[in-house]
């Protein structure tokens, strides 16, 4: 996987050398880590959140969305008084991977979901 970035959201992180490690020719391996996971899920379930909980993590879902190389998802907001989905829509419109969003069709579950294509 490649993955382009600034230097400033990488961090050295150095193991202890073992005695295998330091008998090879003195050198020290070092390895960088990152918390991302490629694992991502179709749907999104928010239904209870309030707006700043909910666009949060949907973020961090669609971040795992596209790096997994999911084409569409789905976000669960439930219906309510439409607050949550406000704050999703606002943020979906702000964000550059997404290519476009629509609320569910009859039998998707209308507009208590909002289904989302990303780029």
């Amino acid at each position: 996987m490649t993955v382009k970035t600034n230097s400033g959201n990488l961090r050295l992180v150095e193991k202890t050398p073992s005695k295998k490690q330091q008998s090879s020719a003195g050198k020290i391996k070092k390895s960088l880590t990152s918390n991302a996971s490629r694992r991502g899920g179709m749907e999104l379930d928010i239904r209870g959140c309030m707006g700043d909980e909910g666009v949060m993590q949907m973020e961090m879902f669609l971040d795992g969305a596209i790096l997994s190389g999911l084409n569409q998802v789905v976000i669960i907001h439930g219906k309510g008084t439409g607050a949550l989905r406000d704050a999703v829509h606002a943020a979906l419109r702000r964000n550059p991977r997404v290519r476009s969003f629509r609320l569910g069709a009859y039998g998707e579950g209308e507009a208590g979901v909002t289904v989302v294509e990303l780029q």
